[in-house]
């Protein structure tokens, strides 16, 4: 995810392109990552404690999204 947000490109095509294929596991929650928007917004129930998205470093917000991939 951290690749595919650094070269603004989507997850599933950078996972394509591995050397080695993730576990089953991992491609099912990076599917469901895919699936979602990325794209921060602007409603502050997204952001905690009021503290905007953009502020938030990408790994801590790729956690947070990986989070909430139920």
């Amino acid at each position: 995810m951290y690749e595919a947000s650094m070269k603004e490109r989507p997850v599933l095509v950078v996972v394509e392109e591995l050397n080695l294929r993730p576990d089953e596991y991992a491609l099912a929650l990076l599917s469901r990552v895919s699936s979602m928007s990325l794209a921060p917004t602007s409603s502050s129930a997204s952001s905690p404690f009021d503290w905007p998205l953009d502020r938030i470093a990408l790994v801590d917000r790729l956690v947070m999204t990986l989070a909430s991939a139920k």
